[in-house]
């Protein structure tokens, strides 16, 4: 049996409908995907005992996909913190707390200036040895007569 061209086109206007009428029903609460916690979040402290460069560093996960005081989306400020612990006498230098994001790369940058010298920092899990953070220190001094130095370190959770 055909069907005439009159129910045809009344067919096809109520399946229309009807998806714009459930899809309006299940898709029109926003969804928001569960943070999980990025493998570099923690406590970390440098394998090395003796260092002269960074003994500890914190790194912070501030979830961005969760609502706040009732708006859809976002905790204001970055995704991530980071605190380093730089090694000093007889206590560990404390540089701070900067925000910081996950580059291209898939590291964790952070940037700090401390007047004499700035200094990027990029984080993430190592490569090659499981279980351990990786973390490079590029500092650039303002004074002209000292040279600027790259530190590559290895940290283990505390």
């Amino acid at each position: 049996m055909r069907w005439p061209r009159l129910h045809m086109s009344v067919l096809f206007a109520s399946i229309v409908a009807a998806v714009a009428v459930f899809g309006t029903i299940f898709v029109s609460q926003p969804a928001y995907a569960l943070c999980l916690s990025p493998k570099e979040e923690g406590d970390w402290k440098n394998v090395d005992p003796n260092t002269r460069g960074i003994v500890a560093i914190r790194v912070r996960f501030v979830c961005q996909d969760t609502p706040v005081d009732g708006q859809p989306c976002c905790p204001p400020g970055p995704p991530y913190y980071m605190r380093l612990w730089g090694a000093c006498a007889p206590t560990a230098c404390d540089w701070g707390q900067v925000g910081a994001n996950r580059n291209g790369a898939g590291d964790i940058y952070g940037f700090y200036n401390h007047g004499y010298a700035t200094h990027e920092v990029w984080v993430a899990m190592s490569a090659n040895q499981p279980g351990k953070l990786w973390v490079t220190v590029r500092t650039n001094f303002v004074d002209p007569n000292r040279p600027d130095t790259v530190m590559d370190q290895f940290f283990v959770r505390q």
